[in-house]
């Protein structure tokens, strides 16, 4: 079966901002496709910002991290922007960091080419958990610490209700 991370279908207005998505369960029997963010929006009104989709492992089926369903999802060029995309499972199945405008995109430096204005200033980079094993997903990967975009007027606090740096 099929696994997704975050999904929003047909909600307009929406503001996903923030979230940790980690895939780091091991399944070598199911084939079905895994997203990080499964996205789906008929007037262009979402917000994706501030996201970590992580994967280290994961089943052996088709992996995305961020996957946009029908074409032109974002209609402002701010609207995709700062999230990080890894893709490092272990396990067999193609890996794409990117679905849009019904392509797939290993990378983030190819979606990037193909559109430049989206995703300005995002990584790809293992987040290096603090302490996954007591399930403590806060990032410490200084190429991800303070990369984020400044959104504390909206989310000022993180999981552990700890105020967000300047920038996140």
């Amino acid at each position: 079966s099929s696994f997704r991370g975050i999904n929003s279908t047909y909600a307009d207005s929406t503001y996903i901002y923030h979230n940790t998505i980690n895939v780091n369960l091991q399944n070598t029997s199911n084939t079905g496709v895994q997203y990080g963010l499964y996205l789906l929006n008929q007037t262009n009104t979402m917000h994706v910002k501030n996201n970590n989709v992580f994967y280290s492992l994961g089943n052996i089926g088709v992996k995305y991290g961020i996957y946009c369903e029908v074409n032109n999802v974002f209609s402002t060029s701010n609207a995709l922007q700062r999230n990080n995309v890894f893709m490092g499972s272990t396990q067999a199945g193609a890996q794409y960091a990117y679905y849009y405008n019904g392509s797939n995109y290993l990378t983030l430096p190819l979606f990037n080419a193909a559109f430049p204005t989206l995703e300005v200033g995002s990584t790809a980079v293992n987040p290096q958990y603090l302490n996954p094993l007591t399930f403590n997903y806060t990032p410490t990967n200084p190429l991800l610490v303070s990369n984020g975009e400044n959104l504390t007027t909206v989310v000022p606090e993180d999981i552990n209700r700890s105020t967000r740096p300047i920038p996140p």
